[in-house]
């Protein structure tokens, strides 16, 4: 089961709110399939600061999940943050010869908090599971024409 609610209390403002719940279970045996959350949590932010500038800012939480070796992962939370940035304004329509309009920046970190945490790994592996990265921190420029 999944409930969703999108909320804009403002033209510049959306946020979201995110819920799944879920029991899956092999049918032969009742025991639960691996790399299966109960719950799944997302919480959203996303503003418009000015013409040139949005912001968005993400918690995920999931809980742990049983692992092929009968064991169970952690529970984690982790946090997501995204900058864009038009330094020379956003028109939509093709400038002139020369024209930065279409010019770029952005800045993304995943993990914020540098949660450790993992996901079940497979038969595979030797590990009952697989540790994900740490915090990352990326920088996009992009020019579109």
């Amino acid at each position: 089961m999944e409930a969703t609610l999108d909320v804009r209390p403002a033209r510049r403002l959306r946020g979201y709110l995110n819920y799944s719940i879920g029991r899956a279970k092999d049918h032969g045996t009742g025991i639960q399939l691996t790399n299966s959350p109960d719950h799944l949590f997302k919480l959203g932010l996303a503003a418009e600061v000015s013409s040139r500038v949005s912001a968005a800012a993400e918690l995920r939480y999931e809980s742990g999940r049983r692992t092929v070796q009968a064991t169970r992962t952690d529970p984690f939370l982790i946090a997501n943050l995204n900058l864009d940035i038009h330094p020379f304004g956003r028109t939509g329509a093709p400038g002139a010869l020369g024209s930065f309009d279409g010019f770029d920046l952005g800045l993304r970190v995943t993990n914020l908090f540098d949660t450790r945490y993992a996901y079940p790994g497979g038969t595979e592996h030797v590990q009952a599971g697989i540790e994900q990265d740490g915090r990352a921190v990326m920088v996009r420029m992009g020019y579109e024409f």
